[in-house]
């Protein structure tokens, strides 16, 4: 038609003229013409059909007339045409809107021509071709395979009546060939793919070499043949079938229809061949076609839904080879587009539902996302439950749904996700017959969950059976399959456990020899090979435990490392095996060396990274690294005990604050990249920019639906962040590829961090606390490391101290400022137990810190008291103190002697606690109970950090000279919703008035003026920020702790994105506990002090707890008062700021107003950073 239209034009001009003259008086059934609807509907045809964008309200009234005109048609000869006519348009409008109905009819209209057609008419050959295309395409949506048989029918009897010579032959004995291998694929008789590739070979023979459609006939002989040889594995079959499609591809254009399906196919036949010869060669070409394919595939496409899920085949396959992630989640989406574009009841829905499946839980496998393991089961369940029994494929969905629940048991222990596990793999084994390809891998599978519910039942029926599985899928199996590995893995699990059960020796070396075998067998370095090696390791452990044989012990060691350096394997089990190594080695001291153990250790820290991985939601890094802090404590403190203590400090750094180092790599700046490499420098800062508006979410708010996947939900924002994020991986992969920049935004060397410390006006502690031992390390300006170790001290000590201080605060409800000053000390009931506690932290940290440092003179001053009459008061007392601590050769011997330089300026010391340490105030430790006893604050100026790298962060921000100061005060009295804090506009004039006095700029922003919006607008203005208001601390993420103003919160992610980091200098957060952190997850520093130095600042006053409304004011004056004397008097040095002393000075002021003893008034406030 389209011929006939483009060589007469005036044809449709006539058309059209035609329909608008139709006769006035002409009688009309729903805008029909019945005096001549055939005519009619023939006339909108030709217009819809002609039209450039069709009007699919032209179709609707041929099709209408057309039906109309079949049903009144009194002339046999006539009807058969009408009826073929009608279902040619209902096949278009089917074409355009998927309708079920008008697939019914279009079926019913062919079946009605071909029954009125007799065998003598010429036109009874198209006609029962289209039959034979309308019954297969309802077999596809629908399933029932009468319409298969009839489709193969009405195939063949066109065939029958189609003489030799007729050029549509070939296609007609194609189509035949077509349905056929359809019947087989869905009933899985291996006659019925004998005979499609019969008729697909004498198709192709009938087509002359060189005709134009000769590679469309080989590419269908080729399909078939692949068919076949997934059933058969018979290799000649693939090699012929990738010929042919190759050829195929050659010979068609790239602006051929057909193009993007040859590409498909033969990216399908390559993955099979990679999939059978393990030559990435073949996978990359086969990627290389799918992709193609998917690019020259028209949107909306009725192939593209199988060209994408194809793709995401090839995509899959390739990330369980490598392990990139990229792979995965360009997988997962493109099933996820292949499902969408399948409508409901078509037969291939549950293949794509299983597809999309399988890789949400590779993906659960790899990341630990538990939605994802929730997704695939519902997929998995869903297609399971399309799929009728006689179904050759539901066994495999079985499999798979199976599959999905042995990972929900391992996540919840709960016995009856291990009964539906069983249950699926024994219905997909009763469902598969011996020569079905996959049955081997089920019935692996099945072992594999027995054995798992032997473990917990001790049934022995399980362990039987489940042997007697494994051996039978080792049967069916030749050694020549690329899954066998798995089985002699899963039969080496079997002989594991029942050795476990029975002791009997030989089932353990029979499984060591097996599961050798499958690490052996095992094609590639793949993921799947940290696994094996992980189950081989635990066998010969379980050797040596009874053998006791250094042979035995080093086997284990040696496979739990390589699992963990199997760098393309999950994080989560390189993670596993390298713990195990540190356990075992840990605990067979005789066995181990320190260059193994610390081996161990140091892959831990370098795995720590990958687990909690920047494209995880910022919850889900959180609650990752809570759980790693005791690892990194047990690497630092393995270090320790063999005196590499450069090492200790070093994983230190690494392994801590991992999220705020995370943050502060997306602000590094990268002028030294940009000089050598623009071009990898300008791709860099594009990725930081997108991570930077992206890593702080939970992508809770972003959930979507997935069209056409009922309960399916996603996150196209989390999906997003996690592409940008693997692209990051890649370019700093690539950054630290080129010479000089090896070292590239990775954890600090020790060598680069003590540089920073000659800048420091005292020493540097880091305190670590494990089960095995307690230390402290202090860092000297010259790069010595002095070892302490804390005899007294113990993890449980340091928990339970941390226990029962937080318990006292919240006796009290110290959590936010209060706008009163409180009770009055006789009425806290709870000074004894304060005291008590503060003078065990004495005892058990800093005291013999001190010590080592000869700093506490203790029983020195006690004999000179004694004796000295001067040594009566406190004053007195201190005074001897320091005159015994400028004797000490200790100091001198670090270099800190020259910074005692008066009573004014005690040694200045900078803690870096770790675990339960972190949340204690050592600054405020002594003896309290004893008048003359020595306290912290007496012999020392105290200001915490979170790592030496922000320490060094800081000190590098004001090596410079000191610029002039000013300052912005925001004050809160009455933020909506919070309590009252009328103390806060007397904190913030007494504030103006020092500052005028000092001649310091400032502005002041009070009660309603105190916006987001006026804070950020102002505070670039100046160096220095004073809050005076409510403050929260977010658990979940820190860099949504904020600050309570008048309209809103200011958070810290706010203060980032806001704040000119190179002219901060000194906050002071008089708030509530801004200096606390989160109990669960103490490394990680999660606080608004440690916030405000990641966002710039180089010191920052905060408070442990709840301040006083009163008492806050009087730390203020004094502080700002001191530090200004201290910068006029230029007393303070190259790389500090003078916060800390000022601070000491200013809370000294406040513990001499309301008593010693008042320790909840005076001891919250604390200074971070220099």
């Amino acid at each position: 038609m389209d011929d006939v239209i483009s060589t007469h034009p005036a044809l449709l001009d006539a058309a059209a003229a035609a329909s608008d003259h139709l006769p006035a008086e002409a009688a009309f059934a729903n805008d029909v013409p019945l005096d001549n609807p055939r005519r009619f509907g023939d006339l909108m045809w030709t217009q819809f059909d002609t039209r450039l964008i069709p009007d699919p309200s032209l179709l609707d009234k041929a099709i209408q007339a057309t039906q109309i005109a079949a049903d009144l048609e009194q002339e046999p000869s006539e009807t058969p045409q009408l009826f073929f006519d009608l279902g040619v348009r209902l096949q278009a409008r089917y074409g355009l809107t998927g309708s079920l109905e008008d697939l019914e009819r279009r079926t019913s209209a062919f079946e009605r021509s071909v029954g009125l057609t007799s065998d003598d008419d010429p036109e009874k050959l198209c006609r029962l071709n289209q039959l034979g295309t309308s019954r297969v395409e309802r077999f596809m949506r629908i399933g029932e395979l009468e319409d298969l048989h009839a489709a193969i029918t009405a195939f063949s009897r066109a065939v029958e009546l189609t003489p030799d010579t007729d050029p549509e032959k070939p296609a007609r004995i194609s189509n035949y060939g077509s349905a056929v291998e359809i019947r087989f694929k869905k009933v899985g008789e291996l006659e019925d793919i004998e005979c499609a590739i019969a008729a697909q070979k004498r198709a192709d023979e009938l087509i002359p070499s060189g005709h134009r459609d000769k590679f469309q006939f080989s590419s269908k002989l080729a399909n078939s043949l692949l068919t076949r040889f997934e059933r058969t594995r018979d290799l000649e079959d693939l090699q012929q079938a990738i010929a042919k499609h190759r050829h195929a591809v050659e010979l068609t254009p790239d602006g051929h229809p057909y193009k993007p399906a040859w590409l498909s196919y033969l990216g399908c036949a390559l993955l099979t061949l990679f999939k059978h010869t393990k030559e990435l060669e073949d996978l990359e070409q086969a990627i290389s076609a799918h992709h193609r394919a998917v690019e020259l595939t028209l949107y909306g496409h009725p192939q593209e839904s199988q060209q994408l899920n194809n793709l995401g085949n090839a995509l899959l396959t390739r990330f369980e080879c490598i392990g990139e992630l990229e792979d995965l989640e360009q997988a997962v989406s493109a099933y996820r587009r292949s499902v969408e574009l399948v409508p409901d009841g078509h037969l291939n829905k549950p293949a794509r539902f299983n597809n999309l499946g399988g890789a949400f839980l590779m993906r659960f496998e790899r990341t630990g996302e538990l939605e994802d393991l929730n997704q695939a089961i519902l997929l998995h369940r869903r297609a399971v439950e399309l799929a009728p029994n006689r179904d050759p494929h539901k066994p495999t969905w079985l499999n798979s749904l199976g599959t999905s629940f042995s990972r929900a048991f391992e996540r919840s222990g709960e016995l009856e996700d291990l009964e539906h596990t069983v249950s699926a793999f024994r219905c997909a084994v009763e469902l598969m017959s011996d020569d079905h390809p996959d049955k081997p891998l089920v019935l692996h599978n099945l072992c594999n969950e027995l054995r798992v519910r032997f473990e917990h039942t001790k049934n022995s029926d399980d362990i039987v059976n489940a042997i007697f599985a494994v051996r039978r899928a080792l049967e069916l199996s030749s050694e020549e399959s690329s899954e066998v590995y798995r089985y002699y893995n899963g039969l080496a699990g079997c002989l594991q456990s029942r050795f476990s059960h029975t002791g009997n020796i030989d089932d353990i070396i029979d499984a060591i020899s097996f599961s050798r075998k499958a690490v052996e067998l095992f094609p590639d370095n793949g993921p799947r090979l940290s696994s094996l090696l992980w189950n081989l390791g635990i066998a010969q452990r379980l050797l040596f435990l009874r053998t006791q044989t250094r042979a035995d012990f080093d086997g284990a060691i040696d496979s739990f490392m390589k699992s963990t350096q199997n760098i393309s394997g999950s994080p989560f089990e390189r993670l596993r095996s390298a713990r195990r190594c540190t356990l075992m080695l840990s605990e067979y001291p005789s066995f181990s060396t320190m260059n193994s153990l610390l081996s161990a250790h140091s892959h831990i820290i370098s795995i720590l990274p990958e687990i909690v991985w920047m494209g995880h939601s910022i919850h889900r890094r959180y609650e990752q690294s809570s759980l790693l802090g005791e690892l990194v404590n047990a690497a630092v403190s393995a270090a320790i005990t063999f005196g590499s203590l450069k090492q200790a400090v070093e994983w230190l750094e690494a392994g801590r604050v991992l999220i705020w180092s995370q943050i502060l790599a997306l602000r590094t700046p990268l002028d030294e990249l940009h000089d050598s490499y623009p071009t990898l420098a300008d791709a860099l800062r594009s990725v930081q920019r997108q991570l930077q508006s992206s890593a702080h979410s939970t992508f809770s708010q972003d959930i979507e639906t997935s069209s056409n996947i009922p309960g399916i939900m996603y996150s196209s924002a989390a999906e997003n962040h996690r592409s940008i994020a693997i692209k990051y991986d890649k370019l700093m992969k690539e950054i630290r590829g080129c010479p000089g920049f090896e070292c590239f935004l990775r954890p600090k060397k020790f060598d680069t961090l003590i540089p920073s410390l000659k800048l420091a006006d005292g020493p540097f502690i880091y305190m670590n606390v494990h089960s095995t031992r307690c230390d402290a390390l202090v860092l000297s300006p010259d790069g010595s490391i002095m070892h302490v170790v804390l005899h007294d001290l113990t993890e449980h000590r340091a928990m339970r101290l941390r226990t029962l201080w937080a318990a006292e605060l919240d006796a009290r409800n110290l959590r936010q400022r209060a706008p009163v000053i409180g009770l009055p000390q006789s009425s806290y009931g709870g000074a004894a137990e304060l005291s008590r506690l503060l003078g065990l932290m004495w005892r058990w940290i800093v005291d013999p810190i001190l010590k080592a440092l000869g700093v506490s003179q203790h029983a020195a001053w006690a004999e000179s008291s004694q004796g000295n009459a001067n040594c009566t008061t406190k004053l007195n007392r201190l005074l001897c103190v320091i005159l015994e601590w400028m004797k000490s050769p200790v100091l001198d011997t670090h270099g800190w002697q020259g910074h005692l330089k008066s009573s004014d300026h005690l040694l200045h010391i900078t803690w870096c606690p770790t675990g339960p340490l972190t949340q204690l105030p050592l600054h405020a430790a002594g003896l309290y109970n004893d008048p003359f006893g020595p306290r912290a604050f007496d012999l020392i100026v105290s200001s915490y950090v979170p790592s030496l790298s922000t320490f060094q962060r800081s000190s590098e921000g004001v090596a410079k000279p000191n610029i002039e100061p000013s300052t912005l005060i925001v004050t809160q009295p009455a933020t909506p919703g919070q309590a009252r804090l009328p103390g806060t506009v007397a904190e913030g004039r007494q504030l103006e008035e020092v500052l005028l006095g000092w001649k310091v700029r400032h502005d002041t922003l009070n009660d309603a003026k105190a916006t987001v919006a006026s804070v950020t607008d102002i505070m670039n203005r100046h160096s220095w920020i004073h809050f005076a208001c409510h403050g929260s601390q977010h658990a979940g993420d820190a860099t949504e702790s904020a600050f309570s103003l008048h309209d809103g919160s200011l958070s810290l992610r706010d203060l980032m994105g806001a704040l000119a980091a190179d002219n901060a200098e000194l906050a002071f957060l008089s708030a509530c506990q801004t200096a606390l952190g989160d109990e669960k997850n103490p490394e990680e520093a999660a606080h608004l002090a440690a916030g405000m130095l990641a966002v710039g600042f180089k010191g920052v006053v905060a408070t442990m707890w709840s301040i006083g409304d009163k008492d806050a004011p009087v730390v203020v004056v004094d502080y700002y008062r001191t530090l200004l004397e201290q910068r006029s008097a230029r007393v303070v040095e190259e790389g500090n700021t003078g916060a800390a002393y000022a601070l000491h000075d200013a809370v000294q002021v406040l513990r001499k107003k309301v008593g010693e003893r008042n320790f909840l008034q005076w001891a919250p406030f604390v200074h971070f950073g220099v």
